[in-house]
């Protein structure tokens, strides 16, 4: 039977990892614990107040739910449902993804001047971790037809960050502005 996963010490780890001499690293570390935990069954995530993200009355990106953000992280945990890909976008600061349920499909982009351009692509898959870095644009889908459940570990307020968005067809760069991001989703 798995224990329920604290996720006020997850927290508190994360909070002591992103002021560790390599942040990075020790953030890393901290979410690859928790995730082979989550994804072995070992631990259960408790239920979360979720936030929906909804376009046209039908559910877009899934459920995200922030765990804690304060000046120096943010925690979340992330669901994406599938079928949609979300538009590039940036998060200006680090970031440790590490999924649990399903695979996270991540698409990079190389910036060229103030345009994005598709480079390469990954899948991460339940407990694997990745790490972003500051200046990384990505868009994220859920792998095949099974939504994906995922911690995301940002080294910075997310919530307050000047952010970049890329406009999908061309590239282009903008400001990030929730709405926008929403109105760009795509099918996958």
């Amino acid at each position: 039977m798995a224990t329920l996963f604290d996720t006020r010490q997850f927290v508190g780890e994360c909070r002591d990892a992103v002021s560790a001499n390599h942040a990075v690293a020790a953030t890393r570390a901290v979410v690859r614990e928790a995730v082979r935990a989550l994804a072995s069954g070992v631990a259960a995530l408790p239920p979360l107040d979720s936030f929906y993200a909804r376009h046209g009355g039908g559910l877009l990106l899934g459920h995200d739910r922030t765990l804690f953000e304060d000046d120096t992280v943010t925690v979340a945990v992330v669901e994406t449902e599938p079928g949609h890909l979300q538009p590039p976008h940036d998060h200006s600061m680090c970031a440790v993804i590490g999924v649990f349920e399903g695979g996270e499909r991540n698409r990079f982009y190389r910036r060229t001047g103030s345009r994005a351009r598709l480079a390469t692509r990954r899948v991460v898959r339940p407990a694997e971790v990745i790490a972003l870095r500051e200046r990384t644009v990505h868009a994220i889908s859920a792998e095949a037809d099974e939504r994906c459940r995922a911690l995301h570990v940002y080294l910075g307020p997310l919530g307050s960050r000047p952010r970049s968005l890329f406009h999908p067809e061309t590239g282009a760069e903008e400001p990030f502005d929730f709405d926008t991001y929403l109105y760009y989703v795509r099918a996958a």
